[in-house]
């Protein structure tokens, strides 16, 4: 499922956190051109769900995993 998806249909209130994690695993089996476009897509859901501090450093894994790709 892309992840444009859940976020277009689900608002941010009532995403539910189970489904959330659930869905998450689904992710891992994208390409790394998909995955990292998917994660750009959630990024408000994951400032929602897990605050600044989260979205900082889901940046900040992102560009340790693009380095180690280069």
């Amino acid at each position: 499922m892309k992840a444009s998806l859940i976020c277009d249909r689900i608002p941010l209130d009532r995403l539910p956190i189970t489904d959330w994690t659930t869905d998450l695993h689904l992710l891992d089996r994208r390409k790394r051109a998909d995955l990292m476009g998917d994660l750009a897509t959630l990024y408000p859901a994951i400032l929602h769900l897990g605050g600044k501090d989260a979205g900082r450093g889901m940046v900040g894994k992102m560009g340790r995993v693009c380095k180690q790709w280069k």
